[in-house]
């Protein structure tokens, strides 16, 4: 379990983007996808900027809004923009010509995060801050974004930097939001783990099949099941298969729910233990 400490730690944060919202989950549980879960989000789902009244403000490139309790958009409008930073949710705006940059401050002028549009409105970069009490740097990301031909924005890669252990978190993502590949390295640059993830995909391009590497060597694999469900489709963890440093593996098995109905492990020889 040592081994999946770091990867672990990073991948339980949930990375929202300005574009849309990504959850990175456990690499040791599968990729789960429906079809209302499509990666491609318009620009407009922003996460949140720092805090200027009692309730927070969100911003896209052209506007910004509040949220009620229910989550629901109050108080859109236009930023108004006076000698570069908007009046209304703070917001900072740079035109260098080929790229437009929006940042937010915190109140003691902390950057907290710093976004890149081009000309025409795709977001290419999402960089994320966070510090301690004292106001140092503990957590930088940067996600980067390429625009299709038809306007989708598909998240590439993150980059993370934990300044406390001193790490850096590279993950690698497909068109269809699905991790490719996890890597971890220390500040020099040397590479601590890998994961590894491959795909097989089925109706309305849900997974069907996930396999995971862990330096290289078999880690897990996990079969789904994809139903049809009042004109939508959905897939669930049926099967799993998990092994171990010293060649044993536990099969489990799930209901509908995703809740365990059987779990078996077998030794290397693959006899079963329990």
């Amino acid at each position: 379990m040592k081994r999946l400490f770091i990867i672990l730690f990073a991948l339980m944060l949930v990375l929202s983007g300005c574009g849309w919202e990504v959850e990175i989950v456990d690499p040791t549980e599968e990729t789960q996808k429906t079809e209302n879960s499509e990666s491609e989000i318009s620009v407009s789902e922003l996460e949140e900027i720092p805090e200027n009244d009692s309730s927070p403000w969100y911003r896209n490139l052209s506007e910004h809004w509040q949220t009620d309790e229910r989550l629901e958009k109050i108080n859109i409008g236009g930023h108004e923009f006076k000698n570069g930073t908007c009046s209304v949710c703070r917001t900072e705006m740079e035109d260098l010509g080929d790229s437009i940059v929006l940042s937010d401050y915190s109140g003691d002028s902390k950057l907290l995060r710093k976004t890149t549009y081009n000309p025409d409105g795709s977001l290419t970069n999402d960089m994320n801050y966070k510090y301690d009490t004292d106001g140092n740097l503990v957590f930088e990301s940067s996600e980067e974004r390429f625009c299709t031909k038809d306007g989708s924005h598909y998240l590439t890669r993150i980059t993370e930097f934990y300044y406390f252990s001193e790490i850096k978190q590279v993950h690698e993502l497909n068109a269809f939001g699905d991790m490719l590949s996890s890597k971890s390295y220390n500040f020099g640059d040397e590479l601590l783990s890998t994961y590894d993830y491959s795909y097989e995909y089925g109706e309305n391009n849900l997974v069907e099949y996930q396999k995971t590497l862990f330096n290289g060597n078999p880690y897990m694999e996990i079969f789904f099941e994809i139903k049809e469900e009042n004109g939508e489709f959905r897939s669930w963890k049926k099967r799993s298969i998990v092994y171990y440093d010293d060649g044993s593996r536990m099969e489990s098995e799930f209901d509908e729910n995703e809740d365990v109905i059987s779990e078996i492990i077998y030794d290397a020889q693959g006899n079963i233990i329990e």
